[in-house]
Formats: C-alpha cells, structure tokens, sequence
C-alpha cells in the first residue's frame, strides 16, 4: 500500500480538522524519522512524497486512536 501523502493530508484537514494532520505527524515522529522522514517534509509533503507501508502503518494507527476514524479506499487506491 502506498499512498500520496499530500492526498492522506488533504483528506484530513477536509474530514476531521485543519490540524489532523499535524498531529498525526507528530504523534509519530519517531518512527517518521527512523525511516528517515524529517518534520518539514511531511508536514507540508511535495506531490511526489509517497508514504509506504511502514509509514502508513504508524499514520492509521495514530489516526485510529486520537480521531477513531480510517482513511477510506479511494485515497488509499488514489
């Protein structure tokens, strides 16, 4: 599963709230870096950043917790 993140972060900010994203970022920060992602990079991602599984893993869950909402298949399969 990889999925752009620019589209994950629009999705948020437009069905949860302006700042789920950022929140979610740094929630994760420490497994974002040690696969070698810094703040500023996600934080406002480039139309070619792509999260893969391991990314996304640690995103969905912190999502699940704080928000207790899933990122729907078409961002997902965008």
């Amino acid at each position: 599963m990889n999925v752009k993140a620019i589209d994950f972060k629009k999705w948020c900010v437009d069905n949860i709230s302006p700042l789920a994203w950022s929140r979610l970022v740094l929630n994760v920060l420490p497994e974002l870096r040690a696969l070698g992602h810094n703040l500023s990079d996600i934080e406002n991602p480039s139309d070619q950043l792509v999260l893969g599984e391991k990314e996304m893993q640690a995103l969905e869950k912190a999502m699940q917790t704080l928000y207790e909402k899933e990122l729907p298949a078409e961002v997902v399969n965008a």
